[in-house]
């Protein structure tokens, strides 16, 4: 899916469920997944997930506006500013998560992907086809 129709489809998810509530979920060397929910304590159901992260900059536990489109792409002049090494061999997208205490998260990555699996974060049974358990729980 093109980096405009994960844009859209996440700005929409997060309306549709009324999610305002994110953090950093998991990073390892490949992604970066940001989870959002309305109920951080129990579950997500929205995850942005970031493809080959080179840049975090922002909170790792943040709130949005629902209402409005939070997540944007930085133009290509906006990524030159943060001044990242030249050294790096693919093209790479920014992107800006605007947040509800005005400390945007920008992030730079290879790609963007948006998950709409429930995420539980306690232990439960007979989990439907779009839902798992989080890594953590037993």
């Amino acid at each position: 899916m093109r980096t405009q129709d994960n844009l859209i489809k996440a700005n929409q998810l997060a309306k549709e469920r009324d999610t305002y509530g994110f953090h950093v979920f998991s990073k390892t060397t490949n992604t970066c997944t940001i989870a959002g929910s309305k109920d951080l304590i129990y579950y997500h159901n929205l995850e942005l997930i970031f493809v080959d992260p080179v840049f975090l900059k922002g909170r790792f536990d943040f709130q949005i506006n629902p209402e409005t489109d939070f997540i944007s792409e930085l133009s290509s002049s906006e990524i030159k500013q943060l001044k990242l090494s030249s050294a790096l061999q693919y093209p790479l997208k920014g992107f800006r998560i605007s947040s509800s205490d005005g400390d945007d998260v920008i992030l730079v990555a290879q790609a963007l992907e948006v998950g709409t699996d429930t995420v539980y974060y306690y232990p439960k049974e007979n989990l439907g086809s779009s839902e798992r358990l989080a890594p953590w729980v037993k």
